[in-house]
């Protein structure tokens, strides 16, 4: 099954990742016309991105979509995703393509939901007082 993921260049040289759909209906001025984030399929919305110029890299496992006219180094994206759009494995393959510890901090904040060690996706902790704690 294949994830589909925007990816946004930060200025700093990392990135952030999110779920595509996700990703449309907070930012519903970025969605195809005559489509809707919700009911439309991952493919149609694909598709439609795609024909409004956005920039689309399909690996096995995951499409990268990523927004035209945005800079980014692909070898960063590489470096932190890998090439392939495999699965993460182990937490040391994300650690060694930071440079810095807040990049990693950054990444793992904004990507929590898509980030997979082994077999078992990130989530949040929560306190008994409500508050979120990675």
């Amino acid at each position: 099954m294949q994830r589909f993921n925007v990816v946004i260049p930060k200025e700093d040289g990392g990135i952030e990742l999110y779920p595509m759909k996700e990703w449309l209906r907070q930012h519903p001025d970025h969605i195809p016309p005559s489509l809707d984030a919700t009911a439309s399929t991952s493919h149609q919305l694909r598709d439609g991105l795609k024909k409004m110029g956005w920039s689309v890299e399909t690996f096995t496992n995951e499409v990268r979509l990523i927004m035209p006219g945005t800079m980014y180094r692909k070898e960063n994206i590489d470096a932190v995703l890998g090439e392939d759009g495999g699965e993460v494995e182990d937490i040391g393959d994300i650690c060694a393509s930071f440079t810095l510890e807040y990049q990693l901090r950054d990444f793992i904040a904004q990507n929590i939901s898509v980030i997979t060690i082994e077999g078992r996706k990130l989530r949040l902790y929560v306190e008994p007082t409500g508050r979120d704690v990675i």
